[in-house]
């Protein structure tokens, strides 16, 4: 999925977005970093340093989940969208 992304905008309309691959490593990473948080009851919060206009409520979308023995990663903002299928649940 490199190039662009197509998604619904705030005000319903299509936009594109350019994609950045998420590798195999940094799925697995930000799986590991998920289950962190959660173990001590934390939630993640993550902002764009691009396009954040440093208030609170305008963060990032941000999902991670593991999907049988492979993970699968969205981070989306903005300006753009990283997203990534692969790696391995350890």
């Amino acid at each position: 999925m490199d190039g662009k992304v197509t998604i619904t905008d705030a005000e319903g309309e299509p936009a594109e977005l350019p994609n950045e691959p998420i590798t195999d490593p940094e799925l697995e990473l930000l799986l590991q970093y998920k289950q962190f948080l959660q173990r001590r009851g934390y939630r993640e919060a993550v902002y764009c340093t691009r396009c954040w206009g440093n208030n609170l409520a305008d963060g990032t979308e941000f999902h991670v989940q593991s999907r049988g023995v492979s993970i699968e990663a969205l981070i989306r903002c903005r300006c753009r969208v990283a997203y990534g299928r692969g790696g391995s649940v350890h």
